[in-house]
């Protein structure tokens, strides 16, 4: 910003006015600089913004932190740390929805800028994205669903936002999940995609533990794979970057599988599951 006496480079500083070397006074009106009010603050203002100074003294005058609504939030996400996925652990415990969240939203900060999107938006996005879970649960699709399965699905799902909508309507997060569940985003279309890699990324991790506690084969997971991938290719053309690490997190699965059933058919002894060649 320029002062508009001198037009040197000024900034602010806890509501003070700077130039250069820290200079408080301007050398044309031997008083303080005094900025250039931008060209893009006159339409800025007519949308509602409102200088730092405003809207700090706009904030005093909020009203408390409701601690009903924080009350209701913290019951909703210890329910929600309690839905538990297929998904499992190193030591076979099954995975909650808390930790799948985390996951997501750390990954979304990770990548969003290397497809284009906004970090923080897509962060947002991964925190709600599966709240609708507290009421309608967890689904598998680790064999795919049905069509009625799928409609079931989708129903639990509309009536868990229903209920969540009953009890939280006025709060922000609600507002992004509703965001989220509309796929009209880069960040929430990223994000839903981004998610279908997770499980694969915890089935490695596990060395194929819930997998085979399904009792999937090596090659029925490869064709659930490439079902699966052709299928969010077509959805998502423009996240070519996330098909590609999807692509990548299926392939040490697969190979991960494979090597253990060799292994299973060979000499006894405890296979190597987390040996991933082919």
């Amino acid at each position: 910003m320029k002062c508009k006496h001198c037009e040197a480079k000024i900034l602010e500083y806890r509501g003070s006015w700077f130039g250069p070397g820290d200079d408080v006074r301007c050398w044309v009106s031997k008083d303080r600089h005094e900025p250039v009010e931008p060209s893009w603050t006159a339409p800025a203002r007519a949308a509602g913004w409102a200088p730092r100074e405003a809207r700090a003294e706009a904030r005093t005058e909020r009203q408390p932190l409701n601690l009903e609504r924080a009350l209701r939030v913290a019951r909703l996400v210890l329910c929600f740390g309690q839905v538990k996925r297929a998904t499992m652990h190193e030591d076979g415990e099954f995975e909650s929805d808390t930790t799948h969240t985390v996951m997501l939203a750390l990954l979304a900060l990770e990548f969003a800028e290397s497809v284009g999107c906004d970090p923080g938006l897509a962060a947002q996005f991964a925190v709600v994205h599966d709240l609708v879970e507290v009421y309608a649960d967890d689904t598998n699709t680790a064999r795919g669903l049905t069509a009625e399965e799928a409609a079931a699905k989708s129903a639990r799902e509309a009536e868990a936002m229903d209920l969540l909508r009953f009890d939280h309507g006025a709060s922000r997060w609600f507002g992004l999940l509703r965001r989220y569940e509309a796929q009209e985003e880069p960040e929430a279309r990223m994000v839903r995609y981004l998610d279908k890699v997770l499980p694969k990324l915890t089935h490695h991790a596990n060395r194929g533990l819930a997998l085979r506690a399904m009792g999937l084969s090596a090659d029925e997971v490869r064709r659930k794979h490439a079902d699966q991938g052709a299928q969010l290719e077509a959805q998502y053309p423009e996240f070519g970057a996330v098909g590609d690490l999807f692509n990548r997190a299926c392939a040490v699965v697969e190979a991960g599988l494979a090597h253990q059933e060799a292994r299973a058919d060979g000499p006894t002894g405890e296979p190597d599951v987390n040996d991933s060649r082919g």
